[in-house]
């Protein structure tokens, strides 16, 4: 999934929501279904991966086991 910076992004991944809420220093912090996750860039953490971080965007790979 992609989410587009500078903006309040958000989808819906399994009957969650999921949000970006901070890229700061390579780390990307999401919100998925009311639990912060922080994951560095091209790594994973609890199987969410950050495939990608450009200016405009943050590529994002969310497993479906997340929704547990």
């Amino acid at each position: 999934m992609t989410f587009q910076r500078g903006v309040e992004a958000s989808a819906k991944v399994f009957g969650l929501e999921a949000k970006l809420v901070a890229v700061e220093d390579g780390m990307v912090t999401l919100d998925i279904g009311g639990n912060r996750i922080t994951v560095p860039a091209n790594g994973d953490s609890e199987g969410v991966q950050v495939r990608e971080i450009t200016e405009k965007n943050v590529v994002v790979v969310i497993p479906h086991n997340v929704a547990g």
